[in-house]
């Protein structure tokens, strides 16, 4: 994989998975001792991480460092939450994921 792509990677998951634990950016930037202006750069500008804020990202987020390097599919948090999901494939813990959001929406909480 080319460095442009895991570049985006990063940048997508780290948006992704905020958006889906509801923080903004301010809320994030907070939690893990940054301005809200450098997560901006990390999921817009292609900006990476240093390691020990990666670190943090990650645990406040609730996902392994793997995931948000793209170098792992199936979340950590996922599998902590429904148990062990490693005999369904990616198609069905996607759907899974979808189906807590969509829960989550109809009831008002994110």
């Amino acid at each position: 994989m080319d460095e442009d792509k895991e570049i985006k990677i990063i940048s997508e998951r780290l948006k992704e998975v905020r958006e889906k634990r509801g923080l903004t950016k301010k809320e994030l930037a907070l939690k893990i001792g940054v301005s809200p202006s450098t997560i901006t750069r990390y999921e817009e500008e292609g900006r990476v991480p240093k390691l020990t804020i990666l670190k943090r990202i990650s645990e406040v987020l609730d996902v392994s460092i793997d995931y948000l390097l793209g170098k792992e599919e199936v979340k950590i948090a996922t599998c902590l939450s429904y148990g062990d999901l490693s005999d369904l494939p990616e198609p069905a813990i996607k759907s899974i994921e979808e189906f807590v959001d969509f829960v989550r929406k109809k009831y008002g909480k994110k």
